[in-house]
C-alpha cells in the first residue's frame, strides 16, 4: 500500500498504470546533446503518467552520465546557483576548473 492508502504509485492519476523508464530516457533528460533530449523533455513535460524506474537502472544512470558529461554537470550547476564550494574526493577534476562567477570552487571535504 502507498501512502494515502492506494494500491497505485501514481498519485496525480489513480487509474493509470506507471510508465517504466529505462537507462536511456534518463541519460537524455540529462544531456542536451543526447538526440533523445528533445523528445524525452516534451513526453515528460505533456503528460500526467508517472515514470517507474527501477532501482537497478539508477547507479547504471549515474555512470553513465559520469562517462558523458562528468564534473561539468556538478560545474554547470554551481555555477547557475552561483555556488562556490563543491563537495568532492576528485582533487584533480575539480581543482583545475576555473568558474564563470568565482576565481575558484572551495572543495570540501
Amino acid at each position: 500500500m502507498f501512502p494515502g492508502g492506494t494500491n497505485n504509485c501514481s498519485s496525480r492519476r489513480e487509474s493509470r498504470a506507471p510508465v517504466p523508464s529505462d537507462t536511456g530516457v534518463l541519460l537524455a533528460l540529462a544531456d542536451r546533446s543526447d538526440a533523445w533530449h528533445r523528445k524525452a523533455r516534451t513526453f515528460l513535460s505533456s503528460t500526467d503518467d508517472t515514470l517507474l524506474i527501477p532501482v537497478t537502472v539508477l547507479p547504471e544512470v549515474a555512470y553513465l552520465l559520469h562517462e558523458r558529461i562528468g564534473p561539468a554537470s556538478v560545474v554547470a550547476m554551481a555555477e547557475r546557483l552561483k555556488l562556490t564550494s563543491i563537495a568532492t574526493t576528485d582533487r584533480r577534476h575539480f581543482g583545475a576548473v576555473r568558474p564563470k562567477h568565482a576565481e575558484r570552487f572551495t572543495l570540501v571535504p
